[in-house]
Parts: structure tokens; C-alpha cells; sequence
């Protein structure tokens, strides 16, 4: 259950009971404005997230060692960093704007 910190107004969730789709969901919200003219990549990009990454994570967690523990959060949050540098082609600028 969540534990409220009341003098800030502040409600903590731990990660675990957030889930990944959360995660995912905001990815996706923030993907370039390019994306737009092709909502099926959008659509792609989550069903792969849903599919592939919590058995990655299963595998990094039992099959790996750590040398800096990690969060599984974390690990999305750095992979959609990661993916974010390829999409940096992506983004709109005054040579190329944004799909209309």
C-alpha cells in the first residue's frame, strides 16, 4: 500500500506497484513530433515494450551480476534515453519542421 507523507502533500508509490506500463505510456506521450504522421510506430514501439521488456529484465536480474545494483525502472528509464539519441534525427528544427 502507498505511505502518505502528509506534511507535503506527497503520496510515495513503490516502483513495483507502479509497474512498467507506466513507464512505457510516458515514453510514448513524449516521442518526437515526427512520429505523428505514422501513429503505428507509436503503436509498435509499446506492443515491443509490453512484450520484450519484462522478460529482459527477469533475465538481467537472475543471469547477471551487477557490479552497481540497479532499479528496474532505472534500466527502462536508461534504455528510452538510449533509443531517445537515435531519435534525435527525428526532431523538428528550422530546416525541418514538424509533420503536418
Amino acid at each position: 500500500s502507498p505511505a502518505t507523507v502528509s506534511r507535503c502533500g506527497m503520496i510515495y508509490m513503490e516502483p513495483e506497484s507502479l509497474g512498467y506500463d507506466v513507464f512505457f505510456q510516458s515514453w510514448i506521450e513524449v516521442l518526437p513530433e515526427t512520429f505523428s504522421f505514422k501513429p503505428e510506430f507509436a503503436t509498435t514501439l509499446l506492443r515491443l515494450c509490453q512484450e520484450v521488456m519484462p522478460p529482459v529484465l527477469t533475465f538481467v536480474r537472475k543471469a547477471t551480476v551487477e557490479v552497481v545494483k540497479t532499479q528496474d525502472n532505472n534500466l527502462i528509464q536508461s534504455l528510452f534515453r538510449l533509443l531517445d539519441s537515435y531519435f534525435v534525427n527525428f526532431q523538428p528544427n528550422e530546416l525541418k519542421p514538424a509533420a503536418s
